[in-house]
């Protein structure tokens, strides 16, 4: 898919799972987001490390294949962890679309499939100046160029 091919030999890291069995994940270089905020009239700085792209799954269902380890949507939030555990540190080599149905496969075997669910926004890549998602059977851009 040539809107992930600026990503391929790029590694994943940071993988994370949210409420409702969501993923997302850093690709690309670190850097750090810092934002400036108070709380209880203190200032404080909060700083995030962030990577050149960010994948996000969204209303779709998915299935991660991670060695033996097989997760989707409806699995166990600690196989969900497990599995984001062993993917963090592969590296992308492969992306694919074919029928609305997204496949990545990483360098160290991992392969994440991502199925779009009604019309919501299935996932959502985003850099620092572009948002690009997967809703109604395309590739669509979330932010003004």
């Amino acid at each position: 898919m040539e809107l992930f091919r600026p990503l391929r030999g790029r590694y994943v890291w940071s993988v994370r799972v949210g409420e409702g069995a969501l993923l997302t994940m850093e690709l690309g270089n670190p850097r750090l987001e810092v934002a400036e905020v108070r709380h209880d009239g203190i200032p404080h700085r909060a700083v995030r490390p962030r990577g050149q792209w960010q994948l996000s799954l969204g209303e779709c269902a998915f299935e991660l294949q991670v060695g033996d380890l097989v997760v989707d949507e409806s699995s166990e939030v600690d196989a969900l962890e497990r599995a984001a555990e062993r993917l963090d540190g592969q590296a992308l080599l492969f992306a694919e679309e074919r029928d609305g149905v997204l496949r990545l496969e990483l360098d160290l075997g991992a392969v994440l499939t991502v199925t779009p669910l009604g019309e919501g926004v299935a996932w959502v890549l985003a850099s620092e100046d572009a948002l690009y998602g997967w809703s109604d059977g395309s590739v669509v851009r979330l932010t003004p160029s």
